[in-house]
């Protein structure tokens, strides 16, 4: 399945369906030179028996999506996924609270995570004249339904959502996104996302 984003969010039962939902900062139709989105290219493999999730994101950075004085992007992910560069040139590195305490308290207030979901922080260093590059991660999502049928996001096989807060994709800071998305699954299992299906 193949997805194409558009600005819409729409709620759906699951199960057995698998849903996946970026934030809501998905971009408008037009945007201005100054708020171009981020692209999102993902490829996306689903275990549900296994709680498992595997990612490839080729990310384009807009021009005027400026790293830091140090040339850094900084993007948060759920724990464990553990992504990996499949780009040349691309220095990809984990910011912790031993490593870079400073840095550290300084992403937790500007992505202000979601609350009980654990979850890493990484540095990106580009070439100067280089704005794609790709990533693979992957891991375990498991978050059980809370009293009232709640979850910010889980992988079984009794159904799966994967909400913006439970941080399965690249989130970078306070920026908006546009998305394609090709989702592999078995036969008995549907996938649904925002934005219109083109395959």
């Amino acid at each position: 399945m193949t997805l194409k984003a558009s600005n819409a969010l729409k709620i759906f039962r699951f199960f057995p369906l698998i849903i996946l939902i970026f934030s809501a900062l998905l971009a408008s139709p037009v945007s201005s030179e100054e708020n171009r989105p981020i692209k999102h290219s993902l490829e996306v493999w689903l275990e549900p028996e296994k709680n498992k999730i595997a990612v490839k994101d080729r990310i384009t950075i807009p021009k005027s999506f400026s790293p830091d004085s140090g040339g850094k992007l900084y993007f948060m992910l759920h724990a464990g996924l553990n992504p990996i560069s499949q780009t040349s040139g691309l220095e990809l590195k984990r910011v912790d609270e031993k490593s870079n305490p400073q840095q550290f308290e300084k992403l937790l207030k500007l992505f202000s995570p979601y609350k009980g979901i654990p979850r890493d922080f990484f540095s990106v260093t580009l070439p100067s004249d280089q704005k794609t590059f790709s990533i693979k991660y992957q891991g375990k999502i498991y978050h059980p339904l809370a009293e009232g049928g709640g979850t910010p996001g889980t992988i079984s096989s009794e159904g799966v959502l994967l909400s913006g807060a439970s941080n399965w994709y690249p989130e970078f800071v306070d920026h908006p996104i546009v998305f394609k998305m090709k989702v592999h699954l078995s036969q008995d299992w549907d996938a649904v996302s925002q934005g219109e299906r083109v395959e």
